[in-house]
């Protein structure tokens, strides 16, 4: 998992967020119990609605 980590922060190209979230469902589905889920810092929504898709029950919180 740190490999992972330590790729997505050296990725330089634009509009490559659609390749951390093609990486997180098996990660997810290995690891996570439960189906509740806290997006904090939300912004748009993209991670509130990626949670949402694999049937967690979501909260997006963000400051604006």
């Amino acid at each position: 998992m740190e490999k992972r980590a330590d790729s997505y922060a050296k990725l330089e190209f634009s509009n490559t967020h659609h390749l951390v979230f093609r990486d997180l469902s098996p990660i997810i589905a290995e690891r996570v119990r439960g189906n509740k889920a806290v997006d904090f810092g939300y912004g748009a929504g993209r991670s509130t609605k990626f949670l949402a898709r694999l049937w967690f029950e979501v909260v997006g919180i963000d400051i604006s």
